[in-house]
């Protein structure tokens, strides 16, 4: 077995939270409700497949000396468990199946020996198929399930297909990032990120008094934007979706704390590297940006500073994790479909997320942000034990309030803009 070191960018990102409690919290799902004359024998060999084209769903966290590394099981082969239902009407059946998820979901896999993959279904009735699996985020970015879900489509159109495009391995990837962050190259390049952080201050808001159990970040304060709205601000600005989102973040943090001088991380998903494009594993960057709130600016001059500093940033961005992640951290998944997913090969698709409980015990505060058709969907994932619920909601209305008082005065101050 190979042993690997995780990369910074992934350690940084999640030791802290890969305590017994909090491991869980990690794990990323996706579910497809499939309807249809479907074949459960050609779904399970294209599952298998998936094993044996990408490393990393064979790949094993272990620690050593209390620092996390990878291993390559070739003898994993978990391939899909088939959950047997007690239930007996199909009502009944589906909604054991979505509680049997949803427990299976929290579960720790991040230090189990089976790997941090796995793959579920659950014959609803004779024409439909639920298919669910669960990744830990160690193991995997947003990127990697996107492309996981179209190859395990492609995959069961025909499991002995080789069409399909092979890229570098998750090992290879880590291997080039550990040599690259051993370089002097790294070290000098780090020198900005330093500089960027240097005098910003520190985000410090109470614990709650209440606590919660069972009070999950991304199902309490999940909302909605205009999408249009959004579009409209970014063409008069010239700039991107993702740049106008992430200056409303981070004003609503400086809202919320009183703070004028905001640090956040954002994700950048995009493979730099083509050789990695279709790669399964944690290959996105995080990288830190920084805003210094001048009020008397009215919102486009501050847009244009923000701008220009990601686009600085970009020239660093193989160096970004030479420093700590920030608290606050965004992680923006543009449009690539005008509609939800509604086929599956030649079946009938309903797909759906189940979030597991955060239990970070950290003060990590991500906002996950997906388009989907006319709708920007935001999703906060935390631990409501540090943040408290009322922090959580907050950013309900007031990145709403900042979208219809832009679109209304596009040369707003920053003062008309906070209240």
């Amino acid at each position: 077995m190979n042993k690997i070191k995780l990369p910074m960018t992934t350690t940084q990102l999640t030791y802290e939270p890969l305590e017994e409690k909090g491991a869980a919290s990690l794990n990323l799902c996706n579910g497809f409700l499939l309807k249809g004359n479907y074949d459960i024998e050609r779904m399970k060999r294209a599952v298998e497949k998936l094993y044996e084209r990408h490393d990393v769903l064979r790949m094993v966290m272990k620690k050593d000396s209390d620092k996390p590394y990878l291993v390559i099981d070739d003898n994993i082969s978990l391939g899909l468990d088939v959950i047997e239902l007690e239930s007996s009407d199909r009502d009944s059946r589906y909604a054991e199946a979505m509680n049997d998820s949803r427990i299976r979901v929290r579960e720790n896999i991040a230090f189990s020996n089976k790997g941090m993959y796995r793959f579920w279904a659950y014959e609803i009735a004779d024409d439909e198929l639920m298919i669910v699996y669960v990744a830990n985020h160690c193991g995997t970015d947003g990127s990697s399930m996107a492309i996981l879900n179209g190859e395990i489509e492609m995959l069961y159109e025909n499991p002995d297909r080789t069409d399909i495009p092979t890229s570098s391995s998750f090992e290879d990837f880590l291997m080039e990032r550990k040599s690259y962050i051993n370089s002097n190259e790294y070290k000098k390049d780090g020198e900005y990120w330093k500089n960027l952080k240097m005098g910003c201050e520190t985000v410090d808001i109470p614990l709650p008094e209440q606590k919660y159990d069972e009070c999950i970040a991304m199902e309490l304060g999940a909302y909605t934007v205009p999408l249009d709205k959004i579009n409209k601000i970014a063409r008069v600005n010239k700039t991107s979706n993702f740049n106008v989102v992430f200056l409303m973040l981070r004003l609503a943090i400086a809202e919320l704390t009183k703070k004028k001088d905001i640090s956040m991380t954002y994700i950048f998903a995009s493979r730099m590297n083509p050789k990695y494009r279709g790669t399964f594993g944690f290959v996105a960057q995080g990288a830190v940006s920084r805003t210094k709130i001048v009020e008397d600016l009215t919102w486009k001059d501050t847009l244009k500073e923000v701008k220009n500093g990601m686009n600085e940033g970009l020239r660093h961005i193989n160096s970004s994790d030479s420093v700590d992640f920030d608290e606050f951290l965004l992680s923006y998944m543009p449009k690539t479909s005008s509609k939800l997913k509604t086929t599956f090969a030649d079946l009938e698709c309903v797909p759906f997320v189940l979030h597991p409980v955060a239990r970070f015990k950290s003060r990590l505060f991500a906002v996950i942000a997906t388009e989907i058709s006319n709708v920007l969907y935001l999703y906060p994932m935390c631990d409501v034990n540090v943040y408290g619920p009322e922090f959580i909601q907050a950013f309900n209305g007031i990145i709403n309030r900042y979208t219809e008082m832009i679109v209304e005065n596009p040369d707003i101050t920053i003062k008309e803009l906070i209240k």
